[in-house]
């Protein structure tokens, strides 16, 4: 996986500083969006399932996910990870302020399961590897 991620060298000056000094950082090169179609296209050439087949599971996965989550539930992937809503609200002083009226909003929210985490570890340390063998 490690030979699929490309990276460049760029620099950048600190304006934030007074001298503003010239520090050089690791960037990884984008590509890009990968789109629902494309996703597809990919899902049905792996699985040997007709396109149409594959954009009904997908539309009805995607319209799943946000039926459950706004009615308040976690859905999770194994080896992907969980969706759910995270609300955020002001404090009350009193329980009886504390109503609907305080809720500032509603954010999905997305969180990577341990696994998927643990490859882009990985990943990393491949590149980190590659990278020192190089110099």
């Amino acid at each position: 996986m490690a030979g699929t991620l490309m990276f460049r060298r760029g620099m950048m000056k600190l304006g934030y500083l007074e001298e503003k000094p010239v520090v050089f950082k690791l960037r990884q090169l984008t590509y890009p969006v990968v789109t629902s179609d494309n996703l597809i296209k990919y899902i049905s050439q792996s699985a040997n399932v007709p396109e149409s087949s594959i954009r009904s599971c997908v539309a009805a996965i995607a319209q799943a996910i946000a039926y459950f989550v706004i009615n308040g539930h976690a859905v999770h992937f194994d080896g992907f990870g969980t969706f759910h809503l995270k609300m955020q609200a002001k404090v009350a002083k009193t329980e009886e302020e504390a109503d609907t009226k305080t809720i500032r909003r509603l954010v999905p929210e997305f969180i990577w399961h341990k696994e998927l985490r643990d490859e882009c570890k990985r990943t990393r340390h491949e590149i980190s590897q590659t990278y020192s063998e190089e110099e």
